[in-house]
Formats: C-alpha cells, structure tokens, sequence
C-alpha cells in the first residue's frame, strides 16, 4: 500500500524533476551502450532490487523536503493503523471444552413443535470444560468432541434461533404485564426499559454437519467401541449456521 502511494507521488511530481529523471534515463541508456558486449551479458546481470531497495531509489529520486515529509507522515500514520488494529482487534481468547453432540433426531408429530424443540443429529446439547467426565450412558449416546472456543462461539453452540415479538402480535395477558411493568416503574420514579419478548423458532441455531469429511464413515453405534476423535480437537470450522426458519417460509 505504501509502495503504491509513494509510486503515486512520483507521478505528481514537478515537472523539473521529471525532466531530471529523464535526463537521467538517457545517461544510463547511452552507458549502456558503450559498455562491451561482455558486460551485458545475461549471466553477469545483478539480481532484481528487493522491496527496500526500491523504496530506497524512490527516496533518492524524490529529492525534495516536502515530498520526503509527505512520505514520513504517510509511513508513521501506516505503523500507527497497524498497532490500533493489534490493540483494539485482539483476537478472543479461547479456551478448550468439550461438546456432546447429538447423533440421533429427536422428533414431534407437531411440526411447529418439533422445530422449536426437537434436537436434531449435529446439535449440540451442551458444552462442558476440558476436565468434565461423562457419564456410561451419555458417552455411548452423544458424539463428545474437544473443541478450542471463543466463550462467543461457545455460547452460539447452545443457542436457539428466535425472534421478537411485534406488539400487535402479543396476547393480550402479555400486554397487560407489559403495561403493570410501566406502572411500577412510575411509582419507583425509574425510566421503564422494556424487556424484548422473544419466541423460539428453532431449538439450535447452529449444528456440526456430521456428514462432512472430518467424520466421513462415522455411525452412532460406533459409540459402543468408544469415542472415535477423542485424539483430534477442532474449532469453530466444523460449525455451520442453518437457514433461518424466517426464510424457509
């Protein structure tokens, strides 16, 4: 970035010094001629100029005060951009956890009802710390897997999708707490801040695709023989978000 805004600059030099430069490309080309033919060969070329000897050779070609203050407050404001970005875009912190994962699909007659509730195969019914011990029936009955999470991303593992509800949806038993809510808050002389009401669409908003390479030939009653990955510890990667509920319809 800074190569093209100095290689910018060049261009908007004076017109004198475009005229130097080219006065300077002449001498090189007519040295250049007049050097013998064995100097010129190929074999005895110098290698290409690194990234800082051209900057170097800018620098010298630049010449003037004003161009060469332009070029310092240009590369102080870069190394500048470069700490806030380290400093205020800190990558999370993540900890190591491990999550059962549904293998089986729970069910309900009621689709409505088996949206909100049901978990499905790639789910993930909890999340525990490292040193948490599973139980005989839990580790023959969900796929446990290590995973290096952000306590974002651990929370989303577990997270249902939902969505608020539009006042003129509401019943209207809700709307009559909403209005004993606003009352007690006049008789406490405090600002009513209104809590969201929300409604689960689907029980998880996310899921592990079971069926994708990193657990090609996987089957659920491979659980009797044990834990097949407990050897590997994956992140965020293996994660995939589903299709809202809101777009399907």
């Amino acid at each position: 970035m800074v190569i093209n805004i100095i290689n910018n600059l060049i261009k908007n030099m004076d017109k004198e010094q475009l005229n130097e430069l080219k006065g300077e490309n002449k001498k090189e080309l007519k040295t250049q001629k007049a050097l013998p033919k064995q100097e010129l060969n190929p074999e005895r070329e110098l290698p290409a100029p690194s990234a800082w000897e051209r900057i170097l050779e800018i620098f010298r070609r630049l010449g003037t005060k004003r161009n060469l203050v332009i070029i310092g407050v240009i590369l102080v404001l870069t190394v500048a951009v470069v700490a806030v970005k380290k400093i205020w875009f800190k990558a999370a912190p993540k900890e190591l956890y491990q999550a059962a994962i549904m293998v089986r699909s729970q069910s309900n007659k009621d689709p409505l009802e088996d949206k909100k509730t049901s978990l499905k195969a790639g789910d993930v019914l909890s999340v525990q710390d490292a040193e948490h011990r599973w139980s005989k029936t839990e580790s023959i009955s969900y796929l446990i897997l290590k995973m290096e999470l952000t306590e974002e991303q651990k929370q989303k593992l577990t997270q249902a999708e939902e969505r608020e509800i539009p006042e003129d949806e509401m019943s209207v038993e809700e709307l009559q707490r909403i209005e004993e809510e606003k009352q007690r808050a006049r008789e406490e002389n405090r600002e009513y801040e209104p809590e969201p009401r929300t409604e689960t669409l689907r029980a998880r908003e996310y899921f592990v695709d079971l069926a994708q390479k990193e657990f090609a030939g996987f089957k659920p009653l491979d659980l009797y023989n044990g834990q097949p990955f407990q050897e590997k510890v994956y992140d965020w990667r293996i994660v995939e978000k589903k299709k809202s509920v809101l777009k399907e319809k």
